[in-house]
């Protein structure tokens, strides 16, 4: 199985250890925390599918029980499918288990894969039922392969069955891809689930590949949880036909294979059972592709190979489907179909990707369909091109596609490498047109201002390389209402189209538009890419080529650092080594320096946090910045101060004491502790011990680097006590729990050694430790097993002790030592244990504690 995939199986069972209940079972392909995490969080753990197993089931009855296959995309863009099914009892005897199986697709799909659908009835879900078979299940190397009756002509088969079927099949076309761009959840009614995954099916398959694999759906979900899935993002949901949907379904339009009779021409409504869907041209293309099988089978064929060829330019699904049918439509010839290919040709001629009037195969189709239509914007832009190139005059040919383009939108899909720089158009002949389009792009921001702001920055762009030069301050000034609105993020992040670079755009509009937010806010200044501060100044720097300038201003002081942390985080970007520490350390500088209505204490700590851990070495002056500003510098910036590297005392002593009010709690009881474990200090009583234990365990979570040795054991030691007595107990302190095992094997004599440093800091007595060490035999002798690993550094501890042994020497003695431990644990151990204390007691203390069994046999003699 490649990395691009994980898997894991999550159900209710006995894992061996006494801990039963819903759980991960089985985990493959490294799956991290959080992504298990995630996966769990949307396992459907009732099963409510019909038709419901007996209470004995046969082997035919487990064959065909129902299933529930569901695929979401995740929040960080990956995606998942969750296979679950009906498991019988679980371990306990409960009946209603439920067995999921999940796959995590952490990738993008090859070229020619099978669209996700086709993993329903696949041979690898693993299926078991039963207490016994889902505990013996493991999951298979590889991820479930695609089942072979689920494939393109499967689906046209499904769907050309009938003529209401195709009307139904087409309006829910609609829906899907109004759904995909924006648009309300789509809720199916189905009447079993092998029906609903012939509609999902016929969905993906009629879709261009690259669109198919971002849908989400599921095969079966009742009412409360289809709300729960519209909440999730999830597309296309199947329910049962019985389901009662009086109000509707809140965020989806619903409907049913009976909704053949409201079809609607392109530019309409569908009227469908629950609330209404716009009419495109692809359902009204696909009334001709479904004329036939074979024609049906060509278009697909066709439209997933043109896909493959402008995939990278994300043309829509209708030009896909129209190219397709386009091309089968030229080879058949046939009269008949006229109406469709003129239909096609208008989706042509207006939807096509740059780069496809360049193609050999789409470029003629292109040109034939805006020959036989109006002229839209493009071909207003075309025709401008060649005017430019050729020397003739522009303006008018300007004037008319900027008009259009702001009429119809198409401004938005038009490269700006296509946009000659006229500078011919008087800014009063489409001042309307912008007004208008702006007025429309302002909530489109409010609502999302990263995937709004490159739209903004491109149409200023369009608009100045064809108005007149002298009138870019006034484009400016129609702009400058919205510009509040700007999100850097969308300047340069992942919704900047593909097609254009963000250097394409006039430096005049960023300083203009976007400088003025960099000094206002801390989230934007962070999201900057590295490439792009050189449009607001700020180049790269270098040995000759510092961070700050000699004097920087206020608003340097709080935007400069940002910078600085980007080019650090950028791969390979600064160099050599001692550059990029001077690059780090004029950064913090900065940032301590800055002014806190620019950079409040909050985001500095982060700040300083960040660019720290891109530079660790200057970890050194930690020291001065912590006394220069304590409130300015992060408290895990200081996590290798106290847990990891060696002790600095003089920062420990500076972190510890209270006089410096601005280091968190957290890093100052860290600070303290670390100190105590070189012994700079006395242990504290216990229970101040342990309020400092708490606090470091809870910062110490935060990271997975290695302690420090002596760190390592001296927790070790301290958690073993916890573990034993009534001190509170964290599932963070699992995991920490788990690191110090690894860290500290081979190493159980120095953990033992600090055990002692607490039984001579009297946080705990020897008779606690004489206990934990004879329980641990006293356990291991019962299960014919050897001492737990906890039993065996508290005699460890013993002999380190064994000079001034002051424990129990007798069994009545251990019996009492033992008494504390003992009431916190199952009465059954209890009484296993007073059963058989005295016997064992007494060769443990033989063979322990020489100087014990000699007491206890006078004693006896006694």
């Amino acid at each position: 199985m490649s990395r691009r995939f994980a898997q894991l199986t999550y159900t209710s069972y006995d894992n061996g250890s006494g801990r039963g209940g819903w759980q991960v079972k089985d985990v493959s392909g490294m799956p991290t925390h959080a992504e298990q995490e995630t996966l769990v969080n949307r396992v459907v753990t009732s099963f409510d599918l019909e038709p419901r197993l007996p209470d004995f089931p046969s082997g035919d009855d487990l064959a065909s029980r129902p299933a529930r296959l569901a695929r979401e995309r995740l929040p960080d863009g990956s995606s998942a499918m969750w296979h679950t099914v009906e498991a019988g009892r679980d371990g306990s005897g409960r009946p209603g288990n439920v067995f999921a199986h999940v796959v995590l697709d952490r990738g993008t799909p090859e070229p020619g894969e099978h669209r996700p659908i086709a993993l329903w009835r696949s041979s690898g879900w693993l299926r078991p039922y039963g207490p016994d078979v889902v505990a013996a299940s493991s999951l298979p190397a590889d991820i479930p392969p695609p089942n072979p009756a689920i494939d393109t002509s499967s689906a046209i088969r499904f769907v050309i069955a009938s003529m209401e079927r195709q009307a139904v099949f087409r309006v829910l076309m609609d829906a899907v891809l109004a759904r995909l761009d924006g648009g309300p959840a789509v809720v199916l009614r189905a009447d079993d689930h092998d029906q609903a995954v012939d509609w999902i099916s016929a969905v993906s398959h009629f879709l261009p590949r690259s669109i198919a694999h971002r849908l989400s759906w599921s095969t079966h979900d009742r009412l409360e949880r289809a709300v729960l899935d519209v909440a999730n993002g999830v597309d296309l949901i199947a329910v049962p036909a019985s389901e009662v949907l009086d109000g509707g379904v809140s965020g989806a339009v619903v409907l049913s294979p009976d909704d053949s009779g409201g079809l609607a021409m392109p530019g309409g409504e569908h009227r469908v059972s629950g609330g209404v869907v716009p009419a495109t041209q692809v359902s009204s293309l696909l009334e001709g592709v479904l004329f036939d099988p074979s024609i049906a089978s060509e278009v697909l064929r066709s439209q997933d190979e043109v896909d493959g060829r402008f995939h990278a330019e994300s043309p829509s699904a209708s030009w896909l489907l129209a190219v397709g049918f386009s091309v089968v439509l030229t080879e058949m010839d046939d009269p008949d179909m006229v109406e469709f290919a003129r239909e096609a040709e208008k989706v042509i001629g207006s939807e096509f990707p740059p780069s496809a009037m360049d193609d050999p195969h789409t470029g003629p189709l292109i040109t034939e369909a805006l020959r036989r239509n109006p002229m839209t914007a493009q071909a207003c832009l075309g025709l401008l091109q060649r005017a430019h190139d050729a020397g003739r005059p522009t303006a008018d040919l300007a004037d008319a596609f900027l008009t259009t383009a702001l009429g119809d939108g198409s401004w938005r899909t038009t490269p700006l490498a296509s946009i000659p720089k006229i500078h011919a158009v008087d800014i009063d002949s489409v001042r309307d047109g912008l007004t208008g389009t702006i007025d429309k792009l302002a909530p489109e921001l409010t609502a999302d201002p990263a995937g709004g702001t490159p739209s903004v920055l491109i149409l200023v762009e369009i608009a100045r390389r064809l108005i007149l030069e002298r009138q870019l301050a006034a484009l400016l000034d129609l702009f400058r209402p919205i510009s509040a609105s700007l999100s850097i993020s969308g300047f340069g992040g992942g919704s900047w189209p593909a097609n254009t670079s963000v250097y394409e755009v006039n430096s005049a509009i960023y300083a203009e538009l976007l400088r003025p937010r960099l000094a206002a806010a801390p989230s934007v200044r962070r999201t900057v890419p590295a490439p792009y501060w050189e449009l607001f100044s700020v180049p790269v720097p270098g040995p000759n080529r510092p961070l700050l300038p000699p004097e920087p201003t206020r608003e340097d002081l709080a935007v400069l650092p940002f910078a600085g942390l980007t080019f650090l985080q950028a791969n390979n970007l600064v160099g050599p080594v001692a550059v990029r520490e001077d690059v780090a350390r004029d950064a913090i500088d900065a940032a301590l320096a800055a002014p806190r209505e620019y950079l409040s204490d909050p985001d500095c700590q982060d700040l300083t946090r960040d660019i720290l851990a891109a530079v660790p070495t200057v970890g050194v002056e930690l020291s001065r910045w912590t006394a220069q500003a304590p409130g300015r510098i992060a408290g895990d910036l200081l996590h290798r101060a106290v847990f990891y590297d060696p002790a600095d005392i003089g920062l420990l002593q500076t972190l510890a004491d209270p006089r410096q009010g601005g280091t968190p709690a957290d890093v100052a009881a860290a600070a303290a502790l670390r100190l105590m474990i070189a012994g700079y200090v006395p242990l504290p009583d216990r229970t101040e011990l342990f309020r400092l234990v708490t606090a470091a365990l809870t910062l110490a979570s935060t990271s997975n680097s290695p302690f420090a040795p002596d760190v390592a054991e001296f927790l070790d030691a301290v958690l073993l006590v916890k573990r034993a007595t009534d001190e509170p107990w964290s599932r963070a302190y699992d995991e920490i729990t788990r690191r110090l095992y690894a860290q500290n094997t081979g190493r159980e004599s120095n953990v033992a050694a600090h055990l002692t440093r607490l039984v001579d800091g009297k946080v705990i007595s020897p008779e606690w430790t004489a206990a934990r060490a004879f329980l641990g035999a006293f356990d291991a002798e019962r299960a014919n097993t050897q001492p737990d690993g906890d039993a065996e550094i508290a005699r460890r501890a013993l002999d380190q002790l064994r000079r001034t042994y002051p424990g129990p020497r007798n069994t009545d003695e251990l019996r009492d030592a033992c008494w504390p431990i003992l009431v916190r644990r199952p009465a059954a151990d209890a009484e296993a244990f007073f059963a058989g204390y005295k016997r064992a007691g007494t060769d443990w203390l033989r063979s322990t504690i020489p100087e014990a069994d000699v007491h206890q046999r006078r004693m006896n003699r006694s």
